[in-house]
C-alpha cells in the first residue's frame, strides 16, 4: 500500500516534517487514517527513543486486505546508549 511504503521511507530517512504533515503529503492518507488517534502513537514511540533514533520495520502485513498491521521498532542513537550506560 502507497501509505506504508510512503511511512517506511519517511521514518528510514528520518523526516519528521514530511511525517507531521503526513494528513497533506502521504498518499492515502486519510484513507489509511480517517482519524489520528491509531496514528499518532508512532510519534510517542518515536520521541522516546530520543534524537537520532531509528525505525525498523518488524511486522508488515495486511488484513482483509485493508487494514495495515505495520508495527515498527525504535533503536536510539548509540550516543544516547552510551550515555545510559556510562553516567556522567
Amino acid at each position: 500500500d502507497a501509505f506504508s511504503r510512503w511511512l517506511q521511507q519517511s521514518l528510514a530517512s528520518a523526516d519528521g516534517d514530511a511525517l507531521t504533515h503526513y494528513r497533506d503529503r502521504a498518499p492515502d492518507a486519510a484513507r489509511a487514517h480517517p482519524t489520528e488517534e491509531h496514528f499518532l502513537p508512532l510519534f510517542i514511540a518515536w520521541g522516546a527513543a530520543g534524537a537520532g533514533a531509528t525505525a525498523e520495520r518488524i511486522v508488515e502485513g495486511f488484513e482483509a486486505g485493508a487494514l495495515a498491521l505495520d508495527s515498527y521498532l525504535f533503536h536510539p542513537a548509540a550516543s544516547l546508549l552510551c550515555r545510559e550506560t556510562n553516567p556522567a
